[in-house]
């Protein structure tokens, strides 16, 4: 059975006992159709609708146009410059147009899952666990020519130069940043034992806005919860290594933090939108690696304990009645889906430390 137009569920829920509302402000992240583009009024854009039904703040940073990785007021440049603390709360609907530009491109896949996963890091964590480098030798350089805005990070070409941060949890997460080609290699030590074995700054999609970097994720799980020393050390001159940010996810069991729900790719009309302009690459099958991929990430950090939830915005999605007349952005009765998707997620009474089944 179809779900219940967002409408409906907005109005039920804005007549729920005034103890369910709360003063919230509610990030947004995307791009156009986060905007609202399609929707008129604009408030009848999926994450208004949200935000009404909710009866928090909008405070919408999508950009039109943009893919995940896109620098300069790009999707994660404005993830990036948000302070994010226990009661941040976050939706976010990307991949859309990464799937558009880059269609089944392995390349493409990977560069976008590492970016989502850069990002959903980073708003369910909250900012003072995020560590740059505590201890560092020399040859390191602040990234202040970084296109992410708030020049986050450091990088290096010296062959042993280290840097080492202490983060709580039995997840960690160390961000780096990948070149399309040119980058350095280096290994990770946690403990002083070493994890993996050696890993490139390299073999990032080009985005069709010309960024030619994103971000590369280390996820080392399997620890003890508690305090570890992270250490990176470069392994290669012949390219920089880039050091953004290291962190855990505070414990398998955390039951409070920053909440992220995720929404996922919507199908589009494949004899119009999938080959209109440079946004060619799209088809069925590529929406449907997407979603299995930002399932993945979805179920991944949900399952190291981090509050991120998946709305199956791409399930809700009628093709055949909610596509506005330009055959890529949701009309009305599309946004209102979208909004339905966000709203049972976040119905949901299960917390992080539960959705791995681990307590």
């Amino acid at each position: 059975m179809r779900k219940l137009f967002a409408a409906v569920a907005a109005t039920a829920l804005l007549s729920a006992p005034a103890a369910f509302a709360q003063s919230q402000t509610l990030l947004a992240f995307g791009d156009s159709i986060t905007l609202g583009t399609g929707a008129s009024p604009s408030s009848n854009g999926y994450a208004s609708v949200v935000a009404t039904a909710k009866g928090w703040t909008l405070d919408n940073h999508a950009n039109s146009g943009t893919q995940a990785s896109d620098y300069s007021s790009g999707q994660i440049d404005a993830v990036l410059q948000q302070t994010v603390s226990d009661t941040t709360k976050t939706i976010m609907l990307s991949g859309y147009n990464d799937m558009r530009a880059w269609g089944s491109s392995t390349t493409g896949l990977a560069t976008y899952a590492d970016t989502l996963r850069a990002m959903l890091i980073w708003l369910a964590t909250r900012s003072s666990m995020i560590q740059t480098g505590q201890s560092l030798s020399s040859g390191w350089t602040n990234l202040t020519t970084s296109a992410y805005l708030n020049n986050i990070g450091i990088f290096s070409s010296t062959t042993n130069a280290t840097a080492t941060a202490h983060v709580y949890g039995d997840v960690i997460y160390v961000v780096s940043i990948r070149l399309g080609t040119g980058g350095g290699t280096f290994t990770l030590w946690v403990d002083g034992t070493q994890f993996g074995s050696t890993y490139s700054c390299n073999d990032a999609q080009a985005t069709l806005r010309g960024a030619a970097y994103a971000p590369l994720v280390v996820r080392i799980d399997g620890q003890t919860e508690t305090t570890h020393e992270v250490t990176m050390k470069v392994t290669s001159g012949s390219g920089n290594v880039f050091l953004m940010w290291m962190s855990g996810n505070r414990g398998a069991s955390t039951k409070t933090g920053p909440e992220v729900w995720v929404g996922n790719c919507l199908r589009m009309p494949t004899t119009t939108a999938y080959g209109l302009g440079t946004y060619s690459a799209g088809s069925d099958a590529a929406v449907g690696l997407y979603n299995r991929k930002i399932r993945e990430v979805v179920r991944e950090l949900a399952g190291d304990g981090l509050n991120v939830t998946l709305a199956d915005a791409g399930g809700a999605y009628i093709l055949s009645t909610d596509v506005d007349s330009d055959t890529i952005h949701p009309n009305n009765t599309g946004h209102a889906h979208i909004a339905d998707a966000f709203l049972k997620a976040m119905q949901t009474t299960v917390v992080a430390g539960d959705r791995g089944g681990r307590q």
